[in-house]
């Protein structure tokens, strides 16, 4: 498809470089061309794609046809670049050296892995996935502080203290005799 551009906005085209348009040599419109300060043709600066649009290249390099290995040409027998893949994972899957060897073992099972995955999809989880997974993982566990008999907070140098003794113990007691002494005296 022809990028179509709009020549009544002004291009902005790199710094020392300058935009140029040209007649296309087949006829049917114009284009705009990059050419730096010493003349030779430059490559415009194309953003990044977004990710559909990464899937949807890679989609249509998937459905290509193979070329055949020994003429180069796709023939009336090729098979898509999906195929061949698909082939080549189904063989590793299905070696028979996998039994014997366990390096062949785990690229079998990668190869089933991925086949299954992406051929046939994530198999749905059972009720007793469903369970396991909520048992398993990080449990959160709430403790309750105990009730403790002498709820207030006691400094540890005032718990080795001797006990004050009351006031009222320090008095000196007077007697009714020692009264009637001091006043006859």
């Amino acid at each position: 498809m022809a990028e179509q551009v709009d020549l009544t906005k002004p291009l902005n085209p790199p710094d020392g470089t300058t935009a140029i348009v040209v007649k296309n040599p087949k006829g049917g419109g114009t284009s705009v061309r990059l050419k730096d300060d010493k003349g030779r043709f430059v490559r415009k600066q194309r953003p990044m794609p977004d990710g559909r649009e990464i899937k949807r290249i890679g989609r249509m390099e998937l459905m290509k046809m193979e070329a055949d290995p020994e003429t180069g040409k796709i023939t009336k027998g090729s098979k898509r670049k999906f195929q061949v893949i698909f082939d080549n994972m189904y063989g590793i899957a299905t070696n028979p050296l996998a039994q014997t060897d366990a390096k062949y073992a785990a690229a079998s099972k990668q190869a089933a892995d991925w086949i299954m995955l992406n051929f046939i999809g994530k198999p749905s989880e059972t009720d007793e996935d469903k369970e396991d997974n909520k048992l398993a993982g990080i449990k959160f566990v709430l403790i309750q502080q105990p009730d403790i008999m002498h709820k207030e907070v006691v400094d540890v140098e005032d718990r080795f203290k001797e006990p004050e003794k009351p006031s009222f113990i320090d008095v000196e007691f007077v007697t009714a005799k020692d009264s009637d002494a001091e006043k006859n005296s």
